[in-house]
């Protein structure tokens, strides 16, 4: 058998220069072509007279797109595509980010966010998290860590640039620039990188993990626990995130105290990652996830009950943004716990369509309780027990690391 390399050794720089490159595409691909939308909404708005729902529907059109062809990038994935995946991913996001500068209709628009749902599918998170759990072994679930703190600055990083771009360029050119950056950085990286001679050296299956195709995760109960687990805490948590300024207004708190507190939870985000990383040296995705999904409970019962306390509302805010930033590593390390390395990208995938649709439909079913209940407390005690399903579903497919 041949020994491990010694740290610092050849093979270990070379690993560590991978991971922190992807990483890297991370930062920029979900910078471009998943918060830029925020800050284009007005601009575009005020140049085209197109309604703020038409504008948004276009990450809600990119958002269900990515989940349906997400199944599909994955399994490239597992086949060993990845190159021609990720790399032309952000060669065709690139390409439609660019044609979106040219928009004119809101069906071109919309249709352009269908391309880039498709790139979106084959660049971030989950096609990044497949990548690190066939080429990484045993160090998968920290590499995944790293991949995260990295993307994690993506909104602070991208959101103040692409502001800063309109305010000098307007939004058009401003929408060129960020395909120019993306087709610069994310496709250059993806094509150098993902090459097969310059992946790192394939280490050996570790004998810890279970290796289960993708028709028996689907025949596995565990696998629909994590779907409903996921698809909760993303229908959960961005219907919150979305409907956090009105929650704040309709209580009082003065819009700069909203905003201020808003701009919090990226930071914390990544803090809490931080806080994983000085953990150790792996991440038990079992044990952790059944934190993050116990703790979402009192945490939207205690936003219920704050009102307009500022010290409550911070620490509901600095929670939320830790456990929020945890729950994204559990999401790209559970599966490889339950399932191995060998199906990783298929599965992830296919638990990926019905969590994005959640995420999609969230803002309005948040609008549509807030209408039913004539305020926000049906809402927050509504997502509140969604998360004691969540949570129950999580520790169940969690229960035994196993069954079958």
């Amino acid at each position: 058998m041949t020994p491990p390399p010694a740290p610092g050794s050849r093979p270990d720089r070379r690993a560590a220069v991978f991971v922190w490159s992807l990483s890297t595409a991370q930062l920029v691909s979900w910078g471009i072509l998943f918060y830029s939308i925020a800050v284009f909404v007005v601009p575009m708005e005020a140049d085209l007279g197109w309604s703020k729902t038409a504008l948004n529907a276009g990450i809600t059109i990119g958002l269900v797109a990515s989940g349906v062809f997400a199944p599909w990038a994955g399994t490239q994935i597992d086949r060993g595509n990845a190159w021609v995946v990720m790399t032309a991913g952000s060669i065709v996001g690139s390409l439609a980010v660019a044609a979106w500068a040219f928009v004119a209709t809101p069906l071109v628009f919309w249709l352009l966010w269908v391309v880039i749902g498709f790139a979106m599918s084959c660049t971030l998170y989950e096609p990044g998290f497949a990548v690190l759990s066939r080429t990484m072994g045993d160090q998968a679930p920290r590499a995944i860590l790293k991949m995260t703190l990295v993307g994690g600055l993506a909104s602070t990083a991208f959101i103040p640039l692409a502001h800063l771009l309109v305010q000098e360029l307007g939004w058009r050119h401003a929408v060129l620039s960020l395909a120019v950056i993306n087709l610069a950085i994310s496709a250059s990286i993806h094509a150098l990188m993902l090459r097969p001679d310059r992946l790192p050296p394939a280490p050996p299956r570790s004998q810890k993990l279970p290796s289960v195709s993708t028709r028996a995760a689907l025949a596995d109960l565990r696998f629909w626990g994590l779907l409903i687990a996921f698809s909760i805490y993303n229908l959960v948590f961005t219907t919150f995130i979305f409907h956090f300024l009105p929650i704040l207004e309709e209580r009082g708190v003065s819009r700069d105290t909203g905003v201020a507190l808003f701009t919090l939870i990226g930071p914390l985000q990544v803090s809490g990652r931080i806080l994983l990383f000085a953990g150790g040296q792996m991440v038990s995705a079992r044990l952790v996830g059944r934190a993050v999904f116990i703790t979402a409970v009192p945490l939207l019962i205690l936003a219920a009950l704050a009102g307009a306390d500022l010290a409550l509302l911070t620490l509901f805010v600095a929670i939320y943004g830790v456990i929020n930033g945890i729950s994204t590593v559990v999401r790209g390390t559970i599966v490889r716990e339950l399932f191995g390395a060998q199906s990783y990208g298929a599965i992830s995938g296919s638990l990926t369509l019905p969590s994005n649709f959640a995420r999609a439909v969230g803002p309005a079913f948040g609008a549509v309780l807030w209408s039913i209940g004539g305020g926000y407390g049906l809402v927050l005690y509504t997502l509140a027990g969604l998360c004691s399903v969540g949570a129950i579903a999580y520790w169940t497919a969690t229960r035994d690391m196993g069954s079958s």
